[in-house]
């Protein structure tokens, strides 16, 4: 076999690699509990929770969900801080709960500005970067997780759903969630009750039922006694933490390559444009200004969608589709992906290391 040939099949096993959609966690007897679509007004009752029990949990949160005025309020900022402080992991679930999209299709330019803000907003209150992200209402295709991969970021979903957003249950909705919390201890049990290598937990600390009575639920009852409550990072083994020193969207928006960069072979990130192979359009930017962190006031500066300066007030009008508030829907078949336990994210290293150390036992014959 003539070696160019030889590396040629190399690399096709590298690009062959697919989008890794990180659904469970990889360190044994551990469990992860998330908690997306806040801060809000319960999550300091949660942190107080946490902490007296020493769990640290991992939070995806949104600039402008529950708590529109966030960007605004110190004082709901410092929870950002508080949560990092404690030894909580803060990720990303997009600036207003939406993967911002044009006619259909998602616009690359508009997301980038969305992720800078929570980067901005995360960097101002815990003095770091968030690196891990998870889409609204968990929706996802394998094109998305490639585009956010491109942007450096661990795209993350979850192997233990409680539904605790979600007042019917059995196919009966009810005036409060009495029954969902009956059904999630018993969901929770069911699941222990397989003895799972580990656990990676959706919840939602936008519900009071989740902070008031599931979370005590599963510490009181002991009932994962056997396992370690850690961060999404730590159940995946990332020493990083889940952190980093520079913004990973704020980079690509100040005209650089993020800094961190995880698997599917992404070694730089798209450029601006049409994107190939993911079906997301780009949008040109001209004269995009980045200060300080990239970001003016509480909004990226510079030019935005269609036109739209997006400076000082936040994503505006140029985001275009519906702010869910309180409602996820649970991804089916039409998420046509490769869900992983994170050994994905080694793939690519392995086949690359494969492929030099065969190239090189062939140039020695």
């Amino acid at each position: 076999m003539h070696f160019n040939t030889f590396v040629a099949l190399g690399l096709a096993s590298v690009l062959s690699a697919r989008a890794a959609l990180i659904q469970s966690c990889t360190q044994p007897n551990t469990i992860a509990l998330t908690f997306d679509d806040g801060p809000f007004q319960y999550t300091n009752e949660l942190l107080d929770t946490l902490k007296a029990a020493n769990i640290h949990a991992t939070f995806f949160i949104n600039g402008q969900n529950y708590w529109p005025e966030l960007k605004d309020d110190k004082e709901k900022q410092a929870v950002i801080g508080r949560a990092a402080a404690e030894g909580h992991q803060i990720a990303s679930h997009t600036w207003e709960h939406l993967i911002p999209e044009v006619n259909g299709v998602i616009d690359r330019q508009a997301t980038l500005e969305s992720l800078g803000l929570v980067e901005s907003l995360v960097y101002d209150n815990a003095g770091k970067y968030p690196t891990y992200f998870r889409a609204p209402k968990g929706e996802i295709d394998e094109a998305t997780v490639n585009l956010f991969e491109s942007f450096g970021y661990k795209v993350i979903q979850w192997d233990t759903d409680t539904n605790d957003w979600n007042n019917e249950v059995n196919g009966v909705k009810y005036k409060n969630y009495n029954a969902r919390v009956k059904y999630v201890k018993k969901f929770l049990t069911d699941e222990y009750n397989q003895k799972k290598p580990n656990y990676l937990v959706l919840m939602h600390d936008v519900q009071p039922h989740t902070v008031q009575k599931i979370v005590p639920y599963i510490i009181q009852s002991k009932l994962f006694s056997e396992y370690k409550f850690v961060t999404v990072a730590e159940c995946l083994g990332d020493p990083t933490g889940g952190w980093a020193q520079a913004g990973n969207a704020l980079s690509i928006l100040g005209g650089g390559n993020p800094p961190t960069l995880n698997t599917a072979g992404n070694t730089v990130a798209p450029a601006d444009g049409v994107v190939a192979g993911t079906g997301v359009a780009g949008t040109g930017v001209a004269g995009t200004g980045v200060a300080g962190n990239g970001v003016a006031g509480n909004g990226v500066a510079g030019t935005g969608v269609d036109g739209t300066g997006v400076a000082g007030t936040g994503i505006q009008n140029n985001i275009q589709g519906t702010n869910v508030q309180g409602e996820r829907s649970i991804p089916g078949d039409a998420m046509n992906l490769q869900n992983t336990s994170g050994a994905m994210a080694n793939t690519v290293s392995f086949y690359i290391i494969a492929t030099f150390l065969l190239s090189t036992i062939y140039m020695l014959l």
